[in-house]
């Protein structure tokens, strides 16, 4: 948003949003639908998959967690299963980096044998 100089309502006339749904997707006070963040990403002048793979960077960021964590009611049901779910990933991920490093089908690099 302020690479294009929008603030939120500016966003949500362009994105054909309502402001009040805007604001709680950015407030991460309700999870946005497909078409909605389709009418995000043209409104931003880029692709959705940009918008999603900076979502996950950040949904990974420990700080930004604990920004989230600091600003949101402490003991809420629905944020307390969205980071176990955020954390399961992560935890998933780094599993799945370490098993491609291990990986028994990749050729050792100090053998010299052609595959």
């Amino acid at each position: 948003m302020a690479t294009r100089e929008l603030k939120t309502p500016g966003l949500a006339k362009e994105a054909g949003i309502p402001y009040g749904t805007l604001r709680k997707i950015l407030e991460l006070n309700t999870v946005a639908d497909y078409e909605q963040l389709r009418k995000i990403a043209i409104a931003l002048r880029m692709p959705l998959s940009e918008i999603v793979s900076d979502a996950e960077r950040l949904s990974l960021d420990p700080g930004i967690v604990e920004d989230y964590m600091d600003s949101s009611v402490s003991g809420d049901a629905r944020v307390e299963e969205a980071l176990a779910r955020v954390r399961a990933l992560s935890a998933g991920r780094q599993d799945m980096g370490l098993a491609a490093l291990h990986d028994p089908h990749k050729l050792d690099p100090d053998d010299n044998e052609a595959a």
